[in-house]
């Protein structure tokens, strides 16, 4: 029998796995403009912030990274023994897309995440005052993802890259916040000893999916230009969301403590 609870359980589930996986696509939109490259920052601060948030390519330059030194120049044959180190680093960033103005989107937005978590969070208000919280946080998650997502459009260059990375670390925590505090809702709904085990295990498991979402989260920022790196990223994400999954299925083993709450809370009252 499908109950609202289900369906609030379900729309936590999808909410938790939406905010965790990113999979960008292009939509066939663009961008006002081109990326703008600045010279206040590398290259690398640039294409680390453009490729994580929006999607991005770049080209690279050799630069001479030999050892320099107060010693009078060589010349003739002395010259010639002596070896030049170069470096690739990233030169320019661009936009992928049409143009160099491609907008992407996320196939599991954010921003939907966000909404069902808030849509769950209000349909448990009664149970426990954070879900309260929990509706003011994912209304906050989905603003600056929003803005996140919009900044290219008004901004561009330095205060780009500044904007994205400031409004991504807050978003970050504002994604973990959100998750921890309607977890401790679902846990105020199973009190007392006879659900001991059921919040034990729950714990342990998001103290473990947890952790591997944020180093996740830095490791696709530093390997935006290092494969091996994302891949040991989008290792992590997968065992997050697995983790998260189980997480579900050892906290059903508390349904009938689960729908005595509800009940309690929305059929009783």
């Amino acid at each position: 029998m499908i109950t609202k609870l289900k369906i609030t359980l379900v729309l936590i589930a999808l909410g938790f796995v939406f905010v965790v996986l990113d999979v960008s696509c292009p939509t066939g939109l663009s961008y006002p403009h081109k990326y703008k490259n600045t010279t206040k920052v590398i290259g690398e601060f640039q294409y680390y912030n453009i490729k994580t948030n929006y999607n991005a390519r770049c080209t690279y330059k050799l630069i001479d990274t030999s050892p320099k030194t107060d010693k009078k120049p060589l010349v003739g044959q002395e010259q010639n023994n002596v070896s030049t180190a170069k470096t690739k680093v990233i030169d320019k960033v661009f936009f992928k897309g049409s143009n160099d103005r491609g907008f992407y989107a996320d196939i599991f937005s954010d921003v939907l995440g966000f909404l069902f978590l808030a849509i769950a969070s209000c349909l448990l208000m009664k149970c426990s005052k954070r879900f309260v919280m929990g509706l003011m946080m994912s209304i906050a998650g989905i603003i600056v993802r929003a803005i996140i997502i919009a900044l290219p459009i008004f901004i561009n260059s330095l205060s780009l890259v500044y904007g994205a990375f400031s409004l991504g670390i807050i978003y970050l925590m504002i994604n973990a916040i959100t998750i921890f505090i309607i977890i401790s809702g679902l846990f105020a709904m199973i009190p007392g000893v006879w659900c001991r085990d059921e919040r034990k295990w729950c714990k342990i498991i998001w103290y473990a999916a947890f952790p591997s979402q944020v180093i996740s989260t830095f490791a696709f920022w530093l390997g935006a230009d290092f494969t091996p790196l994302t891949n040991v990223a989008w290792f992590g994400i997968i065992l997050a969301v697995a983790l998260y999954g189980l997480f579900f299925k050892v906290l059903l083993r508390a349904k009938d403590y689960l729908n005595k709450s509800y009940e309690e809370h929305y059929i009783n009252d």
